[in-house]
């Protein structure tokens, strides 16, 4: 069956939602808030997306897209170049390779499963700017943006969440 134009520019449009928003979620991080450590929560509030998406819709967030969304971070200046990209995709690989634990559970579980991955990203990716920079950086500011992500992160996986029902399923891609 061929789609019209209209129906096809609609499809694109919903397919395009989980990686867009994932990439404004990298822009609405960097914008200064009089908040304490505050600049470092744009990688946090990506992370919380490419999580949520590789358990409902991996199809729609593959890994060179949470690649590219980490570039995006890193570009921006929330990383040195790579970092990001490399921990973005490290952990889109790992969650979607864990999703069938977590899909079906219990929100405290996923928020569980989502503690976990941003402790070990934040510490992946202390340790990668400690090894750019040659020397070990003060773990401040990674503490208090892993912190400030598992605080916000109820919020952004209830407005994922909504966003996630004009999807399209598996079986429509």
């Amino acid at each position: 069956m061929r789609l019209s134009l209209l129906a096809q520019i609609d499809w694109l449009g919903r397919v395009a939602v989980p990686g867009l928003m994932t990439m404004i979620f990298v822009l609405l991080g960097m914008v200064p808030l009089p908040l304490p450590f505050f600049h470092s929560l744009g990688p946090g509030l990506a992370l919380a997306a490419v999580y949520h998406w590789s358990i409902h819709t991996p199809y729609l967030l593959r890994a060179p897209m949470a690649f590219a969304i980490g570039l995006l971070g890193d570009l921006l200046g929330a990383a040195p170049l790579g970092v990001g990209a490399l921990v973005m995709l490290l952990a889109q690989v790992v969650v979607e390779s864990q999703r069938r634990l977590l899909v079906g559970g219990s929100f405290l579980m996923v928020w569980w499963g989502y503690m976990v991955v941003a402790a070990t990203a934040g510490g992946v990716s202390w340790l990668l700017v400690s090894l750019t920079a040659g020397s070990l950086m003060d773990p401040t500011a990674t503490v208090f943006a892993y912190l400030w992500s598992l605080c916000v992160y109820p919020g952004i996986a209830a407005l994922l969440g909504l966003a996630q029902r004009i999807l399209p399923r598996e079986d429509e891609e």
